[in-house]
Parts: structure tokens; C-alpha cells; sequence
């Protein structure tokens, strides 16, 4: 009975307020805004799942690399820098971007090449779809037949890489730097913590 005198007592309250028409349509406004902020609550897991599992399409930023590459490189102390577009349904990588460490272009495979085949150490490839930034020594991390072809011509011995961007769902392309001496393991370490908050900048979507 306490109830029904409670809901009794905040009608005629209502009613009472509303002795205009425009105090009506606020508390039909009111309402509506009430009602779909419940159904909102109500639903909020699947709206949640719909926003996260919609697709994300990024590409590579091709503009932010050629502006700030050329300073990374200096500052890693490294030979060159390559930014490359990598299709993982297709196996396809293409280095779209690079620099050597005098500033010239550094366009170390001229073509399309496989992204992963059996000459990559499994090892490196989890960490790489992991999204982790990781170094390897060319000869053995990367046997592929190009990448050796180049690693001799240019002298290089040594990389560290990182997906674009290092995120989870949204990988578009891969970031490598490579030294013709391997760095000291401070250098490495601070190698690895630059390249990925700058390959955070290499893809836009």
C-alpha cells in the first residue's frame, strides 16, 4: 500500500507541474531521453562489440616518414631506414620508403617481395605479429634470398624492426633499421623504444 501511495503521490506531483503545454513537453522529452539512455545500458556489450569488431582500414603515412626518418636514423646512430607496406593476405611486402645515413634514398629490394616464408625464424615472426619491437642478426633472423643479397651489397649486419602500426588488428606495414655493427645493448634497447613510438606515427586510418 506504501508503494501505490508513493507512485499515486509522484503522479499528482507530475500532473500538477505540468499546468502549461510546454511543461508537458519537457516531461515527454525527459522521457524519451530517460527511455533510450536505459536501452543504451541495456545493450551496451553489443554496441561495445559492434564499435571494436568494425573494420579498421590504415595505411601507411608516407609523408610523416619522410619528414622525421632521416632525424631517427641520425639519432639511432644506424646505415639505413625502410618503411614497407606489407599485405598479409597476399604475402606481399613492398618497401615504399627509405633512407640511408647521408639522407639519400634507400630503396634496398626494388620489387614486391614474400613477407614470411620458411627462411624467417619463427621466433622473430611471433614477436613481430605480437607487435613487439625485436633485433636480430640479418644472416641468421632472415635468411630469404633478397634480403642476403642485400645485406652483403650494403654492408649491413644487424636490424631491428616493429610493425606499422604496433597495434593489435590494424598491421599495415613494417619499420627496419638496420647497422652495419651491431649496437650495444643500451643502444638496442633505446633503438626498440623509439622505432615503435614512431612507427605509432607511420600509419594513419
Amino acid at each position: 500500500m506504501a508503494e501505490d501511495s508513493n507512485a499515486i503521490g509522484i503522479l499528482d506531483r507530475l500532473l500538477a507541474f505540468m499546468d502549461r503545454p510546454w511543461k508537458a513537453v519537457v516531461i515527454i522529452v525527459l522521457i524519451i531521453i530517460c527511455g533510450a539512455g536505459y536501452m543504451v545500458y541495456l545493450e551496451r556489450a553489443e554496441i561495445a562489440g559492434a564499435i571494436l569488431k568494425r573494420e579498421v582500414k590504415a595505411k601507411l603515412n608516407l609523408e610523416a616518414f619522410s619528414i622525421t626518418a632521416p632525424q631517427l636514423l641520425r639519432d639511432l646512430n644506424a646505415f639505413g631506414i625502410v618503411l614497407t607496406e606489407i599485405n598479409v593476405a597476399d604475402n606481399i611486402g613492398v618497401v615504399r620508403a627509405g633512407f640511408d645515413r647521408d639522407g639519400a634514398v634507400w630503396i634496398p629490394f626494388p620489387g614486391p617481395h614474400i613477407v614470411i616464408s620458411e627462411q624467417i625464424d619463427p621466433a622473430l615472426l611471433v614477436k613481430f605479429l605480437r607487435n613487439e619491437a625485436f633485433c636480430f642478426e640479418i644472416s641468421s633472423g632472415n635468411k630469404n634470398p633478397e634480403v642476403t643479397v642485400a645485406a652483403r651489397k650494403y654492408g649491413v649486419t644487424y636490424a631491428c624492426m616493429v610493425a606499422v602500426p604496433p597495434i593489435i588488428g590494424v598491421l599495415v606495414g613494417g619499420l627496419t633499421v638496420t647497422w652495419r655493427e651491431r649496437p650495444d645493448q643500451i643502444a638496442e634497447d633505446q633503438a626498440k623504444i623509439q622505432i615503435t613510438q614512431a612507427a605509432l606515427k607511420y600509419a594513419v586510418w
